[in-house]
């Protein structure tokens, strides 16, 4: 009985960290200004629970969980949270990619109305064309993926510049792609 009762705070939240951050806010006499505020980091998920207490601000609240958000708010704000989480890390040791790339990218693992791994096994698990779908490295998909269509149409980039040995405008000239 103990062990399910809670004295104090939310459910599955264990630890509360302070850290100080600064948020960019905007002053119609002076401008754009940087100022410093508090926030809390927490060790835990319960993400609608802490949206619903009183004393948070719901519309600035986030979290890491990808699976909680998606249950919580739903595919767009995975979709956004994906692209922020990535954000973060690759641009942690000072790389950049565009956010178009990183856009494609989390599209791709969505667009089903659920989360899709970026692997073989994720990939292989969509109703591409077989010269689509082989791109993932495993060499007897190829030959498998082509016996339920005899023909396949060479519709993507990837499809064209490797497979169809087609001439392609590139720069000034066209050259043959092969």
């Amino acid at each position: 009985m103990l062990t399910e009762m809670a004295l104090r705070g939310i459910p599955d939240i264990n630890k509360v960290f302070m850290k100080s951050g600064k948020i960019t806010k905007f002053d119609m006499n002076d401008g754009f200004k940087i100022e410093s505020e508090w926030m809390l980091d927490t060790e835990g998920v319960n993400l609608l629970a802490v949206m619903a207490h009183e004393d948070v601000d719901s519309t600035r609240t986030t979290s890491n969980h990808l699976c909680e958000v998606i249950e919580v708010l739903g595919i767009e704000a995975v979709r956004r949270t994906l692209m922020d989480e990535l954000r973060v890390v690759l641009s942690f040791d000072g790389s950049y990619v565009n956010y178009r790339h990183l856009a494609i990218l989390c599209d791709t693992m969505i667009y089903r109305g659920h989360l899709m791994s970026i692997t073989r096994h994720g990939i292989n698990r969509t109703d591409k064309r077989p010269t689509m779908r082989c791109r993932s490295r495993k060499l007897l998909i190829f030959s498998w993926t082509l016996l339920p269509m005899p023909s396949s149409i060479l519709s993507g980039v990837f499809q064209r510049t490797s497979w169809s040995g087609a001439w392609h405008p590139l720069g000034r000239a066209t050259v043959p792609c092969l």
